[in-house]
């Protein structure tokens, strides 16, 4: 029998267990989707907002109040992208 095989084929006798296997199947860390469309918009709404930021900042100055709304919703943006990774790590515990 290969050692690669997780069970007799034969008799069905479980071949010995390698770190990371319980009972025959491999273990696979995985995020939640949930938590990854958290950080994926989150990443996008910084992305957008960085570009806003700073166009608008070029343009008219940083007395301009939408440059605070662009630096604001970056802010939101970061928060969002952290609070998806926070929540990603906990939820693997």
């Amino acid at each position: 029998m290969s050692d690669k095989a997780l069970a007799c084929p034969k008799c069905g006798h479980p071949n010995k267990l390698k770190k990371g296997q319980i009972d025959g199947l491999e273990m696979i860390r995985q995020d939640s989707k949930k938590w990854k469309l958290v950080k994926l918009i989150s990443g996008l709404i910084f992305v957008v907002a960085m570009v806003g930021f700073f166009l608008r900042a070029m343009k008219t100055g940083l007395n301009d109040p939408y440059v605070e709304v662009w630096a604001g919703a970056m802010g939101l943006g970061f928060a969002g992208f952290l609070f998806g990774r926070l929540g990603a790590w906990w939820n693997r515990l």
